[in-house]
């Protein structure tokens, strides 16, 4: 059901993202680790689906209304996977695995993906695997090299700098919105 509700075509608010996370956090407690590990199965499922969709969508004419519903729905997923890490419900390992799948494409949508990661938990994933930043901030820059110039835009620019910040201890992002984090910590605490 919570899967579901990370889907839907439109921007999902990061407020949301993180009340779905917390709800899934406080379930999987509740009733055990099977529905976490169904929950997380049924999102990278989704995940990979709509990676699929959004690679067929670039490569011929879309056939809905919409060719960036896939798009969208795929930064949905991203965005609840990412609150999933920072409350700890899945691994470094899985949003490391996330982040170089983008890394391989640089899409579009992958600059926008590996923006909002790092955004949402680039402290905690530095705080986790330092030696992934050294080796993702390498691996962008060699598939960048491949990529033509009117395919980096001001975005990927800017991506490429926020990683390089922040593997170089430069630039400082709020840990998950810690204004948004925090609170609901508390209230998690409340009820468990």
């Amino acid at each position: 059901i919570i899967s579901s509700i990370v889907r839907p075509g439109g921007n999902l608010l990061d407020s949301f993202a993180l009340n779905f996370a917390a709800l899934s956090f406080i379930i999987n407690h509740m009733v055990g680790i099977e529905f976490g590990a169904h929950l997380i199965e049924k999102l990278i499922e989704n995940i990979d689906q709509l990676y699929l969709q959004s690679k067929e969508v670039k490569d011929e004419k879309p056939s809905s209304d919409d060719p960036n519903i896939h798009e969208r729905s795929l930064v949905n997923c991203m965005n609840f996977c990412s609150f999933l890490y920072d409350l700890q419900m899945i691994s470094s390992n899985l949003v490391c695995d996330l982040i170089r799948q983008s890394a391989q494409r640089l899409d579009e949508i992958d600059v926008e993906i590996i923006l909002k990661l790092f955004k949402t938990c680039g402290q905690q994933i530095k705080r986790d695997d330092a030696d992934f930043m050294k080796f993702i901030s390498g691996e962008i820059s060699k598939n960048a090299s491949g990529l033509p110039k009117e395919q980096q835009s001001s975005r990927f620019k800017f991506m490429i700098e926020t990683i390089n910040d922040l593997k170089d201890s430069k630039r400082k992002l709020a840990s998950a919105m810690t204004v948004e984090l925090e609170p609901v910590k508390k209230m998690m605490k409340n009820f468990l």
